[in-house]
């Protein structure tokens, strides 16, 4: 047996999400799947931890929200349904989150023409993928207006080197 020396790295990378462009009803898919890049030292793998995510809501409408992370192993990304319909994930889809972070509205800090918020409970969700980026899908849980890209998401992300 060897001994494993690791290197780790934190990093927040943002992700402002092409999002729906109009109303929504409760439960909607406000974006569907899209890729979060990494930046690992291995381009064939990478293998880290999702410590948090923080939401900035620059359209100022404080809505709940579930930020569904997903390790698809292929480059076709997930469907989560289309945006401003109904969830119609399939099961093979559903099958590769890795895990859901709940933004209650509670939890937003009003900025005035904007709004801030975490989730109620932060656990970190580790990763371990063929490639260097994840999914990342949200829905609008309490419905409401949208805008195509009112909604950035900030991860604190730690990747093993």
């Amino acid at each position: 047996m060897g001994n494993a020396l690791s290197n780790f790295t934190t990093r927040v990378y943002n992700l402002t999400l092409s999002s729906f462009n109009g109303a929504l009803d409760a439960a909607d898919v406000m974006a569907d799947f899209e890729k979060l890049e990494l930046q690992s030292y291995s381009s064939a793998h990478c293998r880290g931890t999702i410590n948090n995510v923080f939401v900035v809501d620059g359209d100022d409408l404080g809505q709940e929200l579930n930020i569904l992370i997903s390790d698809k192993p292929d480059t076709t990304p997930p469907v989560l349904g289309t945006e401003g319909a109904a969830v119609t994930i399939t099961d093979a889809d559903a099958t590769t989150i890795l895990g859901v972070y709940n933004i209650p509205v509670a939890n937003y800090t009003d900025l005035v023409s904007s709004q801030v918020a975490k989730p109620d409970v932060s656990a970190p969700i580790p990763f371990n993928v063929a490639r260097n980026y994840l999914y990342i899908g949200v829905q609008g849980i309490t419905g409401g207006a949208t805008t195509t890209s009112g909604l950035t998401l900030r991860f604190t992300v730690t990747i093993e080197n």
